[in-house]
């Protein structure tokens, strides 16, 4: 399933490119407000991106407990951990798609991955936990500085 704006940037080269390698097993959704459902029908979450900030995407999927298939920028290095919670695959399709595969030749590891992608989430990423995050970093700025500096 690729799921997305289909007029423009990706959605238009991947429509594009499957047409062209006449590729029968992709279906092309648009856009789509039911994403919990869709995480729910996937088995896994192919996320090949060359810049992002932290991806929402890929919390979501994971949240759902599917493992991520995803490009070691920083971003995604910060939430994926390779062979933990999925993989981080250099952004080359030769090998984004091996690594698919490989997920589907061992539904056992994809069914691992996806656990510690769902317990990654709730451990790290929820309302609460952000909110306690934020609230430490806030009353560390608020103390007094104390770096040995005088006024002399």
């Amino acid at each position: 399933m690729f799921v997305g704006d289909m007029d423009a940037g990706m959605g238009v080269a991947a429509l594009a490119l499957a047409r062209r390698l006449r590729l029968r097993n992709v279906r092309f959704l648009g856009r789509r407000w039911d994403m919990p459902e869709l995480y729910r029908a996937a088995d896994a979450l192919l996320q090949p991106t060359l810049a992002e900030n932290q991806s929402l995407v890929t919390l979501e999927a994971m949240s759902s407990g599917l493992p991520v298939v995803t490009t070691p920028i920083p971003a995604q290095a910060e939430l994926v951990r390779d062979g933990v919670d999925g993989l981080l695959i250099p952004p080359q399709p030769v090998l984004l798609a091996r690594a698919l595969k490989a997920l589907a030749a061992h539904p056992d590891v994809a069914a691992r991955f996806g656990t510690s992608a769902r317990q990654r989430v709730l451990e790290h990423h929820t309302h609460s936990g952000s909110a306690a995050q934020l609230a430490s970093l806030l009353h560390a700025a608020c103390q007094p500085f104390s770096g040995g500096f005088s006024d002399e």
